[in-house]
């Protein structure tokens, strides 16, 4: 049975934002998780399809985006009542509602919210069987080709996600505090791929977020 395992992201919200440059007319592809993503992207007037096989992540992730605008968004949208046994705010839930408290960002994300679309599936086989009517132009996919194995082969779910990019289309790729080894059986990195794939050029490596080793990729 499937249980909630994300309220929060535990990766840099604003080094996603600031690789993938989301933009009015972009339609972004991205795992689903807790939402933070998802929400983080739209505010910039991107639309977002956030993709979990997770139903219990997908029915989070909504219930978040249908509070925005109510009484409950404070409790809901930003987790007020997850706390930890000390009665503290869960580190990660305090940092991700540090960051769209800044700057009048939830109301941006309020405006732009019927951008946000959530869906319970395999990432990447939704992605790759619904680009050519949706038109994915940016794809966001944390560290999910690490997780593949024993399930499919990470190089084919690359190969895949790749050929769905339009030229130009950024692809934005972590680690994972977990991973130390496994890519290809060479030992995975973001920073690697540039030599996996030749159709991907490294435009930018963040050294700011410990352990996740995020880069983004342009498709040539």
């Amino acid at each position: 049975m499937a249980t909630l395992r994300y309220r929060s992201t535990n990766e840099n919200l604003q080094n996603i934002v600031d690789g993938l440059q989301p933009e009015s007319g972009d339609v972004i592809a991205a795992i689903c998780g807790s939402g933070d993503q998802a929400f983080a992207l739209a505010e910039y007037g991107a639309r977002v399809f956030a993709v979990d096989r997770n139903p219990e992540q997908v029915s989070f992730a909504e219930q978040r985006l249908h509070s925005l605008g109510t009484e409950k968004e404070e409790e809901i949208f930003f987790n007020r009542a997850y706390r930890g046994e000390s009665g503290s705010l869960n580190f990660n839930v305090g940092r991700s509602n540090a960051y769209f408290s800044l700057g009048g960002r939830r109301e941006k994300i309020r405006i732009h919210r019927a951008n946000i679309h959530f869906r319970c599936d395999d990432f990447f086989s939704y992605v790759c069987e619904n680009a050519g009517a949706i038109g994915f132009t940016k794809i966001y996919i944390s560290n999910a080709i690490s997780r593949l194995w024993g399930c499919k082969s990470p190089q084919k779910a690359l190969d895949d996600i790749v050929n769905v990019l339009p030229k130009r289309g950024l692809l934005y790729v972590a680690n994972g505090l977990y991973v130390t080894n496994g890519f290809i059986f060479s030992g995975f990195s973001p920073k690697a791929l540039r030599e996996v794939h030749p159709q991907l050029e490294c435009v930018s490596v963040f050294q700011n977020s410990t352990g996740w080793e995020p880069a983004v990729f342009v498709k040539r």
